[in-house]
């Protein structure tokens, strides 16, 4: 099984690219506090939607291509959120801990589903 760095790499990118883009509106318009509750979902969704369409192409290995893109898309994230802030704390904060690790575990299983 050959596996397509180019497309794991660039899934995971637009994962979050796609996600910053989706929540810069919703965030501007009525505040991260009413976004939070919805993180998860709207994180699976993205996952699901970019990794289909960007694995559609391949012959095989789409789970692993799959988890690939969804584990490159929560280190750019944990990369974000760093840079930020210094650490990944005011994530933590802002979701609590239980939402925060459903919100990126389900971001990978989204990006596995999708693929």
């Amino acid at each position: 099984m050959k596996i397509h760095w180019i497309r794991a790499l660039a899934g995971g990118f637009l994962v979050e690219l796609v996600l910053v883009v989706l929540t810069i509106p919703i965030v501007f318009l009525w505040g991260m506090e009413a976004f939070v509750p919805f993180v998860p979902i709207v994180c699976f969704v993205v996952g699901f939607v970019v990794c289909w369409w960007t694995v559609r192409k391949i012959q095989s290995g789409f789970v692993l291509h799959g988890t690939l893109a969804g584990i490159v898309a929560t280190l750019i994230y944990f990369g974000l959120v760093f840079g930020q802030s210094g650490s990944i704390r005011p994530a933590i904060d802002l979701y609590g801990p239980v939402l925060f690790l459903t919100a990126n575990a389900l971001k990978i299983l989204g990006c596995i589903a999708g693929a």
